[in-house]
């Protein structure tokens, strides 16, 4: 298991119990504050595969612009190639980490949310392991309109598609059945 990983998962356990949760937000500012990572997913396989899918289509339809809406700790960025990207985060802490790790970088800015400017738009949005942290109905369903608002070619979504709603170890996940395959 990669140290990252490990110690990510450590500090959950001591510091993020579930009997403690309140809501999305709540649970991603503690988890980046006491030194917590975007999880799993931006690691390793997951992350590669993630990044190959995702680099293929900006080749594949010439994409030059991305705005991510939820950038966490900018470990998935970093195997993204693209022109020109804007991050964005509810996380001051996942902010000030995209921008250390990518200082000098001009082709890059990160902001938080309440803080970007809302008519901005960029060729393709993307949410990555994003939608299914949002627990509550009403937050999913803002997160899915700044989505699709900041985009003016595509929505490039990356999410679980299961009716199985809850995971009852992990409180800030929820999975939503957005479509089926009859």
């Amino acid at each position: 298991m990669d140290i990252r990983i490990y110690f990510d998962y450590l500090l959950r356990k001591l510091f993020l119990k579930p009997k403690d949760f309140k809501n999305s937000e709540d649970y991603w500012l503690k988890r980046y504050r006491i030194g917590g990572n975007s999880g799993a997913g931006s690691y390793n396989e997951l992350a590669r595969n993630k990044a190959r899918i995702l680099n293929s289509l900006i080749h594949e339809l010439e994409i030059t612009s991305i705005i991510e809406h939820g950038c966490g700790d900018g470990e998935q960025l970093k195997l993204i190639q693209v022109e020109s990207y804007i991050g964005l985060d509810i996380s001051p802490e996942a902010i000030r980490l995209c921008t250390r790790k990518f200082k000098g970088d001009q082709s890059k800015a990160f902001f938080l949310y309440e803080d970007f400017v809302r008519d901005e738009k960029a060729e393709a949005s993307v949410s990555l392991d994003v939608t299914y942290h949002l627990v509550k109905d009403e937050v999913f369903e803002a997160h899915m309109s700044r989505l699709f608002r900041s985009a003016r070619s595509y929505v490039i979504i990356y999410f679980s598609n299961t009716s199985e709603q809850y995971d009852n170890k992990a409180k800030h996940v929820c999975h939503k059945q957005v479509y089926r395959l009859d």
